[in-house]
């Protein structure tokens, strides 16, 4: 699956950081889709086009990393951003980290944050055509 169109889906156990990152992405102009963990998203992906993901690093159940490397398997090519309330030294040498488009250590910028999913979304950075 390769990404387009303005839909983030947005994977997060936490539901008021859901509903934050939601407000923020609703106000830049994007369409939020949110999971409370990665085995709901495998279970019934979006029918819509998606431009980026959001993973919690650490989630119930999968963690956001897993699901990055298993979307990645099955051929997905949408881009994702990481997101993440502690600092573990661990999970830098799991392979899904140097796919990551980005890696935010809650709390963050909403500016940055959105200027992110911009720029991964961007066709360039996609192998998409403009």
């Amino acid at each position: 699956m390769m990404a387009s169109g303005n839909r983030v889906v947005i994977v997060e156990d936490d539901p008021g950081m859901s509903q934050a990152v939601e407000r923020l992405l609703g106000a830049a102009g994007y369409r939020a889709l949110s999971y409370s963990n990665a085995e709901a998203l495998l279970q019934s992906p979006p029918k819509e086009e998606i431009c980026c993901y959001v993973f919690d690093i650490r989630l119930t159940g999968m963690s956001g990393l897993d699901l990055a490397e298993r979307l990645h398997q099955s051929g997905d090519a949408i881009p994702f951003i990481l997101m993440t309330a502690h600092d573990d030294e661990a999970r830098q040498s799991h392979p899904a980290m140097a796919r990551a488009a980005a890696l935010f250590t809650k709390p963050f910028s909403g500016k940055a944050f959105v200027a992110a999913i911009r720029e991964a979304a961007l066709p360039e950075a996609t192998g998409r055509s403009p």
